[in-house]
């Protein structure tokens, strides 16, 4: 989504691009603004011919979204479907079965008719529990041609949250795997008349993100910004039709049901998946269907490199890898190991309407901000305050952005060009608006993400602010875990939840301090059998637990988490009343130097 001058900038450079050829349009561009600019010399000649190839991408991919986007997504399909009838679709790796375009599209039909049939209209909801398989994007294709939106929930939930997600919407029909009919059946589901804040634009789906007050806010997913997500990825990754996708995300997050499926939908590539990332099968499935394409997390890509070197590593077809958290020093270590040619690590969420991508393989950079074109820049860093989360304003109230080399919090512009859908529940979108940002009446999206630029613009994930973190490639909310850890005792218990860092291991572990020294570590263990087991998804139970009462509050009675961070698991730090628990297999054990060290080494696998 752009602007009117950046349509006008965009289409300056594309027809000087048609008369006088890239390299000289790149040559006219930097003289016009040596001219006006010549102070910043150096940056720019580095800087002009990225953002001039960039932009040219962009180019095409706005002509095409001012086509596709009045679209619905099944006809998207169906038009690529005629083109590759017999071509295959998609293939499940742990089973070998596939779906040519013809079938898939044939697959989509029949479950838009079943569920018409049944009466479902424009309007109603249906949540979708299933893991990786064949039919699920078909699913929530065939529901949306009838204009009917799936929720996609996540299969790790459980107990009360899982309850919440099944309550805060109303949905006309539930589409489970059979192996979670016993954890439905515990469920005391109830009707809920929601405050919908739903755009004209139908949502196609409902993606869950971890929320801040506990429990996962379902973050619309409108048409338009599925056709816009799905063209960003086709052409600044430059998927084609040859290519082979391998796909091992869940695909009730964006990355698996949207992204990655991205090349199929729009020009007739395959996707491969499995249900779960395994290290050992990688290599052998890329292999097998001739992978050229890769979707990953940071988390994956550590235990690939942990997988002992054999002389076949680089004996394969991959080309390209897509995807976000992956450390900066782990890009030279996989390019070098694995012969792959591009790293195209990317910056966004579900809910918000800020995106970045690394097109040109700069080491660990998740994108860049324009240094030629400012202008073009709706998307900036601003100063923040770490500890209180508030948004550091001059004199005037307005926001200061951030210098090169300065951690702050990323924000987007909202207009009618770059739209917010953000929740179900308005009360849940306003609270990730910002106003008076820059001017008098702008409006824009916070992401709650600490990051810096380079002298270059180049941006580097730093860390999550607020009361999220990632593990596992799944976003957590402490909130959630302190909802359930303080009521698993006989008397209410006071606790802090916080991610925290371990050496070698990408994201943070969660880490809960209870201020009781009293609680043993029997105690924690049938906690965490009667209760924690039961009402926490498995990436959410705390890898530490450390229990004493030396709390630390800020003047304004706020618990400082910052300095328990820092602390971390480190034995040096532990008062006399105070001991480490750590969750190691499927109970709690005491935490000693030798797992410290242990740990610290890389011998125990998290």
């Amino acid at each position: 989504m752009v602007s009117i001058k950046m349509m006008l900038i965009l289409s300056v450079i594309a027809i000087l691009t048609s008369i006088f050829g890239f390299t000289n349009t790149i040559l006219t561009t930097m003289t016009l603004l040596l001219i006006t600019n010549y102070q910043r010399l150096p940056v720019m000649i580095y800087c002009l011919p990225r953002e001039l190839k960039f932009l040219s991408k962009i180019i095409r991919m706005v002509i095409n979204l001012k086509k596709l986007q009045r679209k619905p997504l099944c006809e998207l399909f169906a038009n690529i479907a005629k083109k590759y009838p017999d071509k295959i679709a998609i293939i499940d790796a742990e089973t070998d079965q596939s779906l040519t375009f013809n079938e898939f599209l044939k697959l989509t039909h029949k479950i838009a008719n079943f569920f018409q049939a049944n009466g479902f209209t424009k309007g109603d909801n249906v949540a979708i529990m299933l893991p990786n398989q064949i039919e699920y994007i078909p699913m929530y294709l065939g529901l949306s041609s009838i204009s009917v939106s799936a929720a996609f929930i996540n299969i790790n939930q459980v107990g009360e949250t899982l309850k919440h997600s099944l309550n805060v919407m109303e949905f006309k029909a539930i589409i489970y795997h059979t192996d979670l009919e016993e954890t439905l059946r515990n469920l005391n589901l109830v009707d809920n008349d929601s405050d919908y804040g739903i755009s004209p634009d139908y949502p196609v789906a409902y993606v869950f993100t971890s929320g801040t007050t506990g429990h996962p806010k379902p973050a619309v997913m409108a048409r338009k910004k599925f056709t816009a997500g799905y063209l960003i990825f086709r052409y600044l990754t430059s998927i084609d039709t040859n290519d082979i996708v391998y796909n091992t995300l869940p695909m009730y997050h964006t990355s698996g049901s949207l992204i990655f499926f991205a090349g199929t939908i729009l020009c007739g590539s395959t996707m491969v998946f499995r249900k779960k990332f395994s290290a050992s099968k990688f290599l052998e499935d890329c292999r097998k269907y001739n992978v050229t394409y890769v979707g990953y997390i940071g988390e994956m890509m550590r235990y690939l490199l942990a997988q002992p070197e054999k002389e076949i590593d680089r004996q394969h077809h991959i080309k390209k890898i897509v995807g976000n958290g992956l450390r900066r020093s782990l890009f030279t270590q996989l390019r070098s190991r694995f012969n792959i040619e591009h790293i195209y690590e990317f910056y966004g969420a579900t809910e918000s309407n800020v995106g970045f991508i690394n097109d040109d393989n700069t080491d660990g950079a998740v994108g860049f901000l324009f240094k030629c074109f400012p202008f073009l820049n709706l998307k900036t860093l601003v100063k923040i305050d770490q500890n209180t989360g508030e948004l550091i304003r001059d004199d005037n109230g307005f926001c200061i952005e951030c210098e090169p080399g300065e951690p702050g919090t990323m924000v987007g512009l909202i207009n009618n060009n770059q739209p917010y859908y953000g929740y179900v529940q308005k009360n849940d979108s306003v609270k990730k608006v910002a106003r008076n940002v820059f001017q008098s009446g702008d409006s824009y999206f916070m992401t709650g993400d600490l990051l810096m630029t380079d002298q270059f613009g180049y941006l580097y994930f730093l860390d999550r602010l607020g009361d999220t973190f990632r593990w596992k490639g799944e976003n957590v909310s402490t909130v959630e875990i302190e909802n359930i850890v303080s009521s698993s005792f006989e008397s209410y218990t006071h606790c802090i939840v916080y991610g925290q860092a371990i050496p070698g291991y990408e994201g943070r572990a969660g880490m809960v301090y209870i201020n009781d020294p009293s609680i043993n570590l029997r105690m924690i263990n049938t906690v965490f059998n009667d209760n924690w087991k039961h009402n926490l998804p498995s990436y959410a139970l705390p890898v530490f637990v450390r229990v004493g009462n030396e709390m630390q509050v800020t003047s304004t009675f706020k618990y400082q988490k910052e300095q328990l961070k820092k602390e971390g698991f480190d034995l040096e730090y532990l008062m006399d009343d105070e001991k480490i628990f750590f969750l190691f297999g499927d109970s709690y054990v005491e935490f000693d130097e030798l797992l410290f060290q242990d740990l610290k080494d890389g011998k125990i696998i998290l």
